[in-house]
């Protein structure tokens, strides 16, 4: 399938998250609220088709690592870097932080937010939480963690652990016709 969003031409192959803001508002939530990513290090973690990663190496980031722990997503990826010819990104098969290295200005998680859509072996709050504890070795000094969340499951757990681990952070709330929206920016 091929989709357009901000101006990238995006192939979705099939198994891999479908950015496209018809299914989900994830991907856009996080695009249209960056914050000046212009001559920043980035890393996209759960890229999927590599959308925020391309978008960010596209304009202006000075560097910009793309993770995911699916090889349809790293293959997925890889080839929406070709199609938009960007040079300043790397891919990395990793789960979560794993086999990354270094620190960045701000870190983007596109993760899984709904139990249900996902078969993974910890709840999606589970995993935020560890995504969420080794973020924090990964930031720069004043570096950010974004992160979406929508109402499928509450984002009550999200708060409390967010406020349990003395995480400063802001949250935007987006209401779309079948559930609310969370944008979290978390700083160290």
């Amino acid at each position: 399938m091929k989709i357009k969003i901000k101006g990238i031409n995006l192939l979705v192959k099939e198994g891999v998250f479908n950015p496209d803001p018809k299914n989900t508002n994830s991907s856009s939530m996080i695009l249209n609220n960056l914050p000046n990513i212009k001559q920043k290090e980035i890393l996209d973690v759960g890229c999927g088709t590599g959308i925020i990663g391309i978008y960010c190496a596209l304009n202006g980031s000075k560097k910009v690592l793309a993770t995911d722990i699916d090889n349809k997503a790293i293959q997925n990826t890889k080839e929406n870097i070709k199609i938009n010819k960007v040079s300043n990104i790397k891919v990395l098969k990793s789960d979560l932080f794993e086999k990354v290295k270094g620190s960045f200005d701000y870190i983007f998680g596109n993760l899984p937010i709904n139990d249900k859509s996902w078969n993974l072996n910890i709840s999606t709050v589970e995993l935020m939480n560890k995504f969420l504890s080794e973020a924090k070795k990964h930031l720069k000094n004043n570096g950010k963690v974004f992160f979406t969340w929508n109402s499928d499951d509450g984002v009550e757990p999200v708060r409390i652990l967010l406020n349990k681990g003395h995480y400063n952070y802001k949250e935007k709330i987006e209401k779309k016709p079948d559930k609310l929206w969370y944008l979290f920016e978390v700083s160290k």
